[in-house]
């Protein structure tokens, strides 16, 4: 916790004793992180180990080091391998869950070929998603759901063979028509999931906020599909519908309130697809907040939104990245 609160308060004031002290506190960390992962019977306490390392990862990826970031995505991971039987019934480990699940998301999102231990195939899908709501509600700490976790994971798994520059021949244009049916059914699904509430919840402020980030989040996924699978161009109608969605949803959420911290994929996707001057001074001035607040890796992806602006185009904002050697993670 010291080691985060000091890199955002370096981020705030770029006081160099902050970011001195943030060094310290996660050298320190890692030490103490070490040494438990490695003690036998480290008891009652190793529940904290998962949530401790996602900490040291959230940090390292607002402070743009996304490389030492994935590595420690790559600990979580072997963590909850390790120990999900053991800390099942704590909520302290549901919560770390929920954590890693939005994490690897927003990782998968950078649209770079996955680390070793985020490779189809290893991460346990159905065990990390039994830390979501039931069915029918939406996650109080993410803003996500179970079913639109499982929508955006497909839709990130369909767009993987276009974010590669692999020629896959034959293969890939054989699987078109499978492609193109299950981009339609997962448009269909996403148009139901624009619709749910958080009716359960009676604060009327958190409320709004909850149903208006997952339609955030509901509409960023249909524009990953909507330009990653089915490769439409920034101006067909259905990508324009999804950017002003999203904008229109921005304006049911207070500029100071901190739900933003969780919005920055919503809010880079619809900035990048946006055609008007009066869309993208929305989406700035909303990151500009929170940039002055030290939330998130804000402030990099503000300086890659407006260089996209510029020099972009119509090329999708994951190629642009890609093209001029910046590695965001949107959180």
């Amino acid at each position: 916790m010291i080691a985060a609160s000091s890199s955002q308060l370096f981020r705030i004031t770029r006081n160099p004793e902050s970011k001195s002290a943030a060094i310290s506190a996660t050298v320190e960390c890692l030490g103490n992180l070490r040494e438990a992962i490695t003690t036998p019977g480290f008891g009652d306490l190793g529940v904290t180990i998962l949530p401790t390392t996602l900490m040291l990862a959230t940090t390292c990826v607002c402070a743009g080091d996304t490389t030492t970031f994935r590595k420690h995505l790559n600990g979580a991971l072997h963590i909850v391998q390790r120990d999900k039987a053991k800390y099942s019934l704590d909520p302290l480990w549901w919560m770390g869950l929920k954590w890693l699940v939005h994490m690897l998301l927003m990782n998968r999102l950078s649209g770079l070929p996955l680390p070793s231990r985020q490779s189809k195939g290893f991460i346990d899908w159905d065990y990390l998603l039994t830390c979501m709501p039931d069915l029918g509600r939406i996650d109080l700490t993410s803003g996500f759901s179970r079913e639109l976790v499982t929508a955006l994971n497909m839709v990130c798994e369909l767009s993987e063979p276009r974010c590669i520059n692999v020629d896959a021949g034959g293969q890939l244009q054989g699987n078109d028509l499978a492609r193109s049916a299950c981009s339609h059914e997962l448009e269909l699904r996403l148009f139901e999931l624009r619709k749910k509430t958080a009716s359960t919840v009676t604060d009327v402020v958190l409320r709004i906020e909850l149903e208006t980030s997952h339609r955030l989040f509901t509409d960023a996924t249909l524009l990953c599909l909507y330009r990653r699978v089915d490769e439409l161009p920034k101006d067909d109608p259905k990508v324009q519908i999804a950017v002003k969605s999203i904008i229109n949803s921005l304006q049911n959420i207070g500029k100071q309130s901190p739900v933003h911290a969780q919005l920055l994929w919503p809010l880079l996707a619809a900035g990048c697809d946006s055609t008007t001057h009066a869309e993208r001074t929305i989406v700035v001035e909303t990151m500009e907040s929170m940039t002055a607040r030290g939330l998130g890796s804000y402030e990099n992806v503000l300086e890659f939104m407006r260089d996209y602006w510029k020099n972009g185009g119509d090329m999708r904002w994951d190629l642009f990245a890609k093209q001029t050697g910046k590695d965001l993670v949107l959180f």
